[in-house]
């Protein structure tokens, strides 16, 4: 007796199992229309006309009600998206994966009807602690709710990843209509980013009173402006005659010598990564990059930086390192069809800057990377961390990253040690 429920659990798991398993998985996308309520609706509304035509006239009361109930759950939920519209905001315009966002989106209805079981697809990617989805219960006509919740965003990209809508099945649920969602403005999640505290010593970090810009201000160099002045200005750059005509002491503003000019080429060639799964060398190239450029920008450093077949100069204005990191976020998720990384750019802001090249392991084994780069920062997964060094320009790998650990556990370590061992 003690073994009976034993047997018939087993028996019922088997029953279960044969009754749940898909045999013929190739013909699911010509029965997948049965599984659709309005599918079975009407086949039921079709034996009950049968029924009524040939066997009994009283089914004709039942082909009715469904008939009456199809058209309903049909046309009532096309007609209440007509007057449903929504507008979705962010709280701010940039963030780095990781960083919390407040999402705003006001829901409107401009039509008579109330709307029932109203469902936001907000189409970003789904996280652990913010559902995908979200529901308003009901919404009275001409009338509008505000809904506010936070996203952290886990993955790089212009957000939101997928279509945004509105959609409701009320009342039985037979058809799903939706409704678009404008928004005010993109959400650009940058890579994420790990600070680092060195730049290499062989680059050059002294100031050069031959090399100018006008990027940053200092005591040399051509007069790029004026402005008030400040406790401990020398007396030597006060502009007397601004001075006398605003009745407060005015000091000039010349260039600065440059200290350090860097050309970083970011690899996103599709050919030159692996994606298998969650591992992707891009996204930790796209990371590196990010991590190493913002490093330089807060060391005063020039960086002349190549993405892809695009290149871009980055001073002392957060503006060109805003549209550095821009330019990251935007990359398509299984990279560019472009050419691999180069040895060096000709469009260069300097005429001989030092260069930091940032690819994956493909470039490797095709051969893609030129024996001429300075400094080549390679990415590979667990399984080719180790055969990077046989290859013969991975011999001479300046840093290596594993795409498979986290990169604030690596890069910091590494690049201190890469940057002290020149």
């Amino acid at each position: 007796m003690s073994q009976q429920p034993t047997v018939l659990s087993r028996w019922i798991t088997r029953l279960h199992d044969a009754l749940h398993h898909d045999f013929c998985p190739q013909c699911n996308r010509y029965v997948y229309w049965l599984r659709h309520p309005l599918t079975c609706l009407s086949i039921a509304a079709l034996v009950a006309g049968f029924c009524g035509l040939f066997v009994n006239a009283y089914s004709l009361i039942l082909f009715a009600g469904l008939v009456v109930v199809g058209i309903l759950g049909t046309v009532w939920p096309m007609i209440a998206v007509r007057g449903l519209s929504g507008v979705l905001s962010f709280s701010t315009r940039r963030a780095h994966v990781g960083e919390p966002v407040v999402i705003r989106l006001k829901v409107r209805n401009r039509g008579l009807l109330p709307i029932w079981g109203i469902q936001v697809h907000a189409g970003f990617a789904p996280v652990a602690d913010v559902p995908p989805d979200l529901v308003i219960p009901s919404l009275r006509g001409f009338s509008e709710i505000e809904l506010e919740w936070t996203l952290v965003p886990a993955e790089r990209g212009v957000h939101p990843l997928q279509p945004s809508r509105l959609s409701t099945a009320f009342p039985f649920g037979l058809l799903r209509s939706a409704a678009g969602i404008q928004f005010t403005d993109e959400l650009l999640v940058w890579p994420k980013s790990v600070r680092l505290d060195v730049v290499p010593d062989a680059i050059e970090i002294h100031s050069r009173e031959d090399r100018l810009t006008d990027r940053r201000v200092g005591d040399a160099g051509d007069l790029v402006g004026t402005r008030s002045y400040r406790p401990g200005d020398s007396l030597r750059r006060v502009h007397w005659r601004q001075t006398a005509r605003h009745g407060r002491l005015i000091v000039t503003e010349r260039q600065a010598p440059a200290s350090c000019a860097v050309h970083v080429v970011v690899d996103i060639a599709s050919v030159s990564h692996h994606s298998c799964g969650e591992v992707c060398t891009l996204e930790t190239t796209l990371s590196v990059a990010a991590s190493i450029v913002e490093s330089l920008y807060r060391s005063h450093a020039f960086v002349d930086c190549r993405i892809g077949e695009r290149y871009y100069p980055i001073g002392n204005s957060h503006a060109e390192l805003r549209r550095v990191l821009d330019e990251l976020a935007r990359v398509p998720r299984h990279g560019a069809n472009c050419p691999a990384a180069a040895a060096r750019s000709l469009h260069t802001t300097f005429s001989h800057p030092s260069s930091i090249t940032i690819t994956g392991q493909h470039s490797l084994a095709t051969k893609n990377v030129s024996q001429r780069l300075d400094r080549l920062v390679v990415v590979a997964s667990s399984g080719h961390a180790l055969l990077v060094e046989s290859q013969p320009i991975g011999a001479r790998s300046w840093l290596t990253i594993d795409a498979e650990e986290p990169l604030d556990s690596q890069l910091p370590s590494r690049w201190r040690r890469a940057c002290l061992a020149g």
